[in-house]
Order: structure tokens, then sequence, then C-alpha cells
């Protein structure tokens, strides 16, 4: 099969809509399903006849992540099939006993659910009705498919996000995911999530520390929302070595991406932005 590729990252709507217009989104059917809270994991098999597993950032997942997802019961249904189906990659949400938000109920064993498939040979995503056969034909399990349907306007679409949003209140899941019905265009709506208000003293409850790669998402969607502002790549990239035009964006992004899955925002985002925003720029080939 082809080099294995990262999945895309999901943002918000009013992100999509800088890139998608609302006619095009609209003019598909939608796929709402719901989002879990995990790990993000794919699996797909290498030339060299063995099955891999990568992280959302890296190619070669940590070895306990390895381990953990070979636990799992669609983990070893697909271990069963995977050579007859060597073109494909298949991503899915890894889900611990206690998700990382804290949001679902534990869980007494863990799964790994698939939430899309892309075909190496054809170069782009499996269609909602190819999804399905496929988890279907071969037993895996896949996202919780809410809805399949045609909206006639923003309106409608965002009466539909809302009512599933507050089914996930009800039934403890942080939110959806929206595709089009040919799964190249995704955004995400997440419900918000409770802030801890006590620990076991009494005082403030401790949030988790950010990870790496919330503060590097955030530092590339503070130089994607740049670069609406600043289109000629010279002058973007003056922008974004501009303290006073990249910090406020920045700083933005990394308080959504704390409020959104449970994390202590960093007390430093001034050294992490100095340190990485070179490296933001070889990553968007700007450097």
């Amino acid at each position: 099969m082809g080099p294995w590729r990262e999945y895309p990252s999901v943002d918000h709507l009013s992100q999509v809509l800088r890139y998608h217009p609302i006619e095009e989104i609209l003019a598909q059917p939608i796929v709402i399903e719901v989002k879990r809270d995990g790990e993000n994991a794919s699996v797909w098999m290498g030339d060299d006849g063995k099955i891999h597993v990568s992280s959302h950032h890296n190619m070669d997942a940590p070895q306990n992540m390895v381990e953990r997802l070979e636990r799992t019961h669609t983990f070893r249904t697909l271990a069963r099939t995977i050579h007859a189906l060597s073109r494909l990659i298949f991503y899915g949400e890894l889900l611990l006993a206690r998700s990382p938000t804290g949001i679902e109920r534990p869980k007494r064993r863990i799964d790994w659910i698939i939430f899309d498939i892309y075909d190496t040979e054809r170069g782009r995503f499996l269609k909602q009705d190819e999804f399905e056969s496929t988890c279907n034909t071969y037993r895996l399990n896949c996202a919780k498919i809410l809805e399949v349907n045609r909206f006639n306007s923003e309106d409608e679409l965002k009466a539909a996000t809302d009512k599933w949003l507050n089914w996930c209140r009800r039934h403890r899941y942080e939110g959806i995911v929206l595709k089009t019905y040919d799964r190249s265009i995704r955004w995400k709506a997440k419900i918000e999530l409770p802030t801890p208000t006590s620990g076991a003293g009494g005082g403030s409850a401790q949030l988790p520390t950010m990870p790496e790669e919330k503060y590097w998402r955030a530092l590339i969607n503070a130089l994607e929302e740049l670069r609406l502002e600043y289109p000629n790549p010279d002058e973007l990239k003056a922008a974004w070595m501009d303290p006073s035009k990249a910090m406020p964006i920045f700083v933005k992004h990394v308080e959504t991406e704390a409020r959104e899955h449970g994390f202590e925002a960093m007390k430093n985002p001034y050294r992490i932005w100095l340190e990485k925003r070179e490296d933001v720029l070889k990553e968007v080939g700007l450097e």
C-alpha cells in the first residue's frame, strides 16, 4: 500500500467555512456521528507485510498504546482479515477505562472504535455507504451514526447540531463529528465540559497539564488564522514572527484547546510560541 498518512485535523464549522462555502457542504447529505473521547490510533498494512499502528501525529505509536490496542476486540477482528484489505488505513478512537476528559462513563473493557477508512489506491476516504459496508462485512466496531440527512440551510444544520449536542449531554459523550457523505469535509461540535470546582481537600481541583500535541495544534490554527489576514507568504511570515500580531491569536487557540479538552491552560504561552514559531513555519512549508 502507499505510505501512511496522518488523519486530518477536525476543526469547528466556522473554521471549515473559510475554505469550503456552505453551498459546497450542503450539496451532499451530512453524516452526524458520535465523537468518542480517547486516543487517535490508526492501523495499516506496511509493504513489509506487517500490521503497523500509528498515533495521531506519529507513524510509530508508543508501545503502551500498541499493547492496549492489541487487546481490543476490533483490532483482533481486523488483524484476521487485514491482509485482504491491505490498501486501507483504518482510523479509530482507542477508548480508555476512564476517558481523558472524564465526560464518558467508566468502562469495564476498552475498545477501538473506527471512525474513518482511507483507500490508498484511490487516494480518498471511503464514502459513507462504502465505510458502513466495510465495517459491517468484517464486523468492525465503528462510530455510532446519529443521522444522515440533507439540510437546506446553515440554520437547519445548526438546529440538528444543537439537537444532537443535547443528546450527547444526556448520554455523556463529548460531542459529534459531522461529515459530508463522501467524507471529504468534516468538522466537530462539542459540549461545554464541566469545570472541576473542588478537590478531595475542598480546594480547587487540579486540571491535567496540556500535552504537546494540543499546544502544537493551537500554534498551527493560530498561523492559519493569520493567513486569512496576510495571504502573501512573506507578509504572513513577518506577522507570525511579530508577537503583537501572533500572540493574541495563539493565546485564543490555547484557551480553546484547554476548555474543550479539560486541560489547564499553559502558564507561559509566550515561551512556547518563541521556541516553536520557526518549527511551525517549517511544518507549513514557509521556512
